[in-house]
């Protein structure tokens, strides 16, 4: 009895000492009842390729089966190597619970080994599984290309072109164009290669506009570019107006006025006044916009005195008109003529066109001279230029057509003259001209009217129309009559204070040119009677009247004075 209790002891001290040493593994030979049997992994299974580096485990599981004692039979550690060596139970890296990946060094053909451990340490057997590892190949980013920076005018259509981008493998899923700087314009076709864009109004000192490209390829990397288009400005002529024709007589104060020239896009800077036909006079200032002369003696027809203005506008451009002064002799004598250049005309290019002054008329003879002068668009050979009726040829015109303008100046038998002008609008293409063209705008002056002097008068060339692309521009101009001064010329509506009259009525005659969007025009004239403003005219005329008469009593005066004085000294001689 005492042996067996000394035996028991013993084996249960060599028990407890085994198994607080979880790396011995005791050997007593032949049959042992402390000995542990290591565990078994059942399942490892790796992908069979994979695409990266770190590869997920499909499955890895263990288990742990003690036939001598199973309250000690479990799994409590696993580990994967790419080493076949088998690990010890105290080396690190064990895990608790299966891992679910593992990252490799290199891609290719990878072989990884399975491991498990139980509670006193034993290892198991390896279980290998193996991987195809092919990385994919790294995306490269697209390049975006802007095109070149550019320099235009103001007011044309640029293209934005990135058709030079690219994408060296899997292309470009999308484009995209921004302005990023300076004045903004509407973008047309900005997810385009090619986006296009309108230039903006732009001051003397132009402007730079900044437009970025982005381009994304389909695997989301993003590349951009930028360009820069330089706008520049475009400076546009002025417009001269030398007034109208106008009538004076021996010794009368002329005054020239340019106060209807105007400027576009800025200011008129200067004005010349030079004559260029007639006795000469001297100008007051010729450099002033109304400069002032008086009106030198005529012979028995009457005399006429050309004046010539150029204006020249803050950016150095210049224009011309010409205007007629035309002196008659104190005693009524020779009254000008009327010009009529004909109606506006609509042509297509290649046809012949004749241009028709036999509408002109003298009042009180006849006219004797006609002279033709091309004033805008692109030149042509007239048949004739000093022919009532000369021809040309229209010339080529684009799809928008182009205008002609032309001023006929008439000379009557006693030398004094009138102008007018028309216009000939050309067509492209052949005849009849295609619909598509562009028409000509039809001009309206609005009607004839009579007014009161010393009123405010408003011309009407509200009723103008273009049946495609608009009117762009009014430009109004008086032909005949006294001369005055229009408020805002270029507007459809301009305004002037009537003059004064006597007794009798007077014409003013006033020429409506309107353009439209293609450069096409035509012309209209209004005729305005200004009338005695009753009372207040009649105050003025009965004043002027004593103040004639007064001085003729003065000159009566005068006369017999120097009568008496010639006859005493006749007595003393």
């Amino acid at each position: 009895m005492r042996n067996r209790l000394r035996t028991g002891l013993l084996l249960g001290l060599i028990s407890m000492l085994f198994i607080g040493n979880a790396d011995a593994k005791p050997s007593f030979g032949g049959d042992c009842s402390v000995c542990h049997i290591a565990p078994t992994v059942t399942d490892f299974v790796l992908p069979a390729t994979h695409d990266s580096l770190t590869v997920p485990i499909t499955s890895f599981s263990a288990t742990d089966t003690d036939t001598q004692k199973a309250s000690l039979a479990a799994v409590t550690g696993y580990m994967v190597t790419t080493s076949p060596t088998a690990p010890g139970s105290g080396d690190g890296g064990w895990q608790s619970s299966p891992p679910g990946e593992f990252t490799f060094a290199a891609e290719g053909l990878q072989t990884l080994y399975a491991w498990a451990k139980d509670t006193v340490g034993n290892v198991s057997d390896a279980v290998t599984s193996t991987v195809d590892i092919a990385l994919a190949a790294a995306n490269i980013p697209p390049v975006a290309d802007a095109g070149p920076d550019q320099t235009e005018n103001e007011n044309v259509a640029v293209s934005l072109d990135g058709s030079n981008s690219y994408d060296a493998d899997d292309g470009i899923a999308s484009i995209l164009w921004e302005q990023i700087d300076g004045v903004p314009v509407t973008i047309t076709d900005a997810d385009m290669e090619i986006a296009t864009f309108v230039t903006p109004d732009v001051g003397p000192n132009g402007e730079s506009l900044t437009f970025q490209l982005t381009v994304t390829d389909y695997s989301g990397a993003i590349s951009t570019d930028t360009c820069v288009v330089n706008v520049t400005w475009v400076n546009l002529p002025p417009v001269a107006d030398a007034g109208p024709d106008q009538p004076a007589s021996e010794g009368d104060t002329v005054t020239l006025s340019a106060s209807n020239s105007s400027d576009p896009d800025g200011t008129v800077a200067a004005y010349l006044w030079e004559q260029t036909a007639g006795p000469a006079v001297t100008l007051s200032d010729p450099a002033a916009a109304a400069p002032t002369f008086t009106a030198p003696e005529a012979d028995a027809n009457g005399t006429s005195l050309n004046f010539q203005l150029t204006v020249t506008d803050d950016g150095g451009l210049t224009a011309t008109d010409s205007c007629v002064v035309n002196v008659s002799p104190s005693a009524p004598a020779n009254q000008p003529p009327t010009a009529d250049a004909g109606p506006d005309q609509g042509v297509t290019a290649g046809d012949p066109v004749t241009l028709n002054g036999t509408g002109s008329s003298d009042p009180d003879g006849t006219v004797d001279v006609y002279r033709w002068e091309q004033t805008s668009g692109p030149a042509v050979t007239l048949s004739d230029p000093a022919a009532a009726a000369p021809a040309f040829t229209a010339p080529a015109a684009d799809a928008n057509g182009v205008a002609l303008e032309f001023q006929l100046t008439v000379t009557d038998d006693g030398g004094l003259q009138a102008t007018d002008a028309c216009v000939v609008n050309v067509a492209s293409g052949t005849v009849p001209p295609p619909p598509t063209g562009n028409q000509p705008p039809s001009a309206d002056a609005g009607p004839d009217m009579t007014v009161k002097s010393r009123t405010i008068v408003t011309l009407d060339g509200t009723g103008s129309s273009d049946p495609d692309d608009g009117i762009t521009e009014y430009r109004w101009r008086q032909v005949s009559g006294p001369g005055v001064i229009l408020n805002n010329s270029s507007s459809a509506e301009p305004d002037f204070l009537a003059p004064r009259v006597k007794r009798r009525a007077v014409r003013l005659v006033f020429r409506l040119i309107v353009k439209d969007f293609a450069g096409n025009r035509s012309k209209d004239k209004v005729t305005v009677t200004v009338v005695n403003n009753d009372d207040e005219d009649e105050e003025k005329d009965q004043k002027d009247d004593v103040d004639e008469k007064e001085e003729e009593h003065d000159d009566d005066k005068n006369d017999d004075e120097d009568h008496e004085s010639d006859a005493h000294r006749s007595r003393r001689s």
